[in-house]
């Protein structure tokens, strides 16, 4: 039987959260990673049913049509550095099969809260050829939102996986829980506009009007004096569209070695957390002075009242950062003034910052507004406690300013 469970409310009463949601509530906030979550959950769901395995690969073209048995799914399973100096490889998941004498092995990449590294879809196309044994390979880079083809890869949404998963869940209790994990998390199949959404747009234009004043004045302004040069608007809706943040940053160093973003993260997964706003400062983990760089963040963090250093341990891009929510800003008289005298008080202290480390090259350079690359892989985007939310919301709160 599915797997139910129930409170006082009687015996027929079915909760109106997954299991993995009520478990979810019991982590801390700032140690939680849905899309590593999510995938073990997927991963088992797979290893129960290799039919329902076969099937959605098919489906997307990534199972070899000679290929009849699962052999295994392996999670955050870990390869070699391809060169030296260089980290190695950990896949969200690889799947091995089998049939009529051929092997082929599968890399599954997924984002739900967050986009590609950049460069690594084409580091995994390197790390699979090398893999000895299998006949054939394919990677499939799977999402929660739209996101442009990548060559070279098989391209896949959350919701197809959503629909094969559907047909699964009368037979299998842990599978039953796992579709209502996805439909809280926004990975099942939507074809309709929410009220919110209507909202949202409605508001939009009016919402980023007000971003605007706050960024795109004496901010900017003295964004650029401190730290030599500052991005355009136009890069930052690439940004909103890539990365959900509105902001203006900076490339500091000859080789990207670190960068100052100021500006907005919207949320992407919780209609009622709001927007955060502040500043974040990171360094390139591939840098010749990340070790310097990171010491100086740890130092600045434990001196200046605010800042979290809690993302200095992150492997793909190292940061500390500064943020409030902008509900913290709703009893002032004057919001924009309140936003952007905020801003100025971030950038005093970046100011500091970079007094008390001159070593640093402080050399900077901006991209052109054409250019429109995520600048730093992070694109999780957090409440200044450190939780997600979702866009569509962070616009309808912002629009009432």
């Amino acid at each position: 039987m599915p797997l139910l469970y129930s409170n006082s409310s009687g015996p027929n009463f079915r909760s109106t959260m997954s299991l993995f949601g009520e478990l979810r509530q019991l982590l801390r906030k700032d140690k939680f990673e849905l899309e590593d979550f999510h995938t073990e959950i997927v991963a088992q769901v797979l290893r129960n049913s290799p039919e329902l395995t076969m099937e959605w690969l098919r489906s997307i073209g990534a199972a070899n049509r000679q290929m009849t048995s699962l052999i295994s799914v392996e999670t955050q399973a870990r390869f070699p550095a391809l060169e030296e100096n260089e980290p190695g490889s950990r896949v969200d998941m690889v799947i091995r099969l089998s049939g009529n004498g051929l092997r082929e092995i599968i890399f599954v990449e997924s984002k739900v809260d967050s986009t590609e590294n950049p460069g690594q879809l084409p580091k995994y196309a390197k790390v699979i050829e090398k893999q000895e044994g299998y006949d054939c390979s394919e990677i499939i880079y799977i999402t929660r939102a739209f996101e442009l083809p990548r060559a070279d890869v098989i391209m896949a949404r959350w919701f197809q996986f959503y629909q094969h998963l559907t047909a699964h869940v009368d037979s299998d209790g842990l599978a039953q829980q796992l579709k209502l994990f996805m439909e809280e998390n926004k990975m099942a199949v939507r074809n309709q506009f929410t009220a919110i959404d209507s909202l949202a747009l409605s508001n939009f234009v009016g919402a980023t009007a007000l971003m605007d004043e706050t960024l795109w004045t004496e901010v900017s302004t003295k964004f650029e004096k401190i730290l030599g040069k500052v991005s355009s608007r136009t890069n930052a809706f690439s940004q909103l569209r890539l990365l959900n943040r509105y902001i203006m940053y900076v490339e500091i160093g000859t080789n990207w070695d670190c960068e100052c973003l100021l500006g907005y993260w919207l949320p992407n997964a919780d209609p009622a957390k709001p927007p955060s706003l502040g500043v974040e400062l990171g360094v390139n983990p591939k840098s010749r002075i990340s070790n310097d760089v990171i010491a100086g963040f740890r130092s600045f963090a434990k001196k200046i009242t605010g800042w979290n250093d809690k993302d200095l341990d992150d492997a793909e891009w190292p940061s500390i950062w500064k943020r409030t929510s902008l509900s913290a800003f709703m009893g002032e008289d004057d919001h924009l003034k309140a936003i952007r005298d905020y801003f100025l008080s971030l950038l005093d202290e970046v100011a500091q910052f970079r007094s008390a480390n001159p070593k640093l090259p402080w050399s900077t350079h901006s991209v052109d507004a054409e250019d429109e690359r995520p600048r730093h892989p992070k694109a999780q985007t957090h409440s200044e406690d450190g939780s997600a939310t979702s866009s569509s919301s962070a616009i309808r709160q912002f629009s009432t300013l």
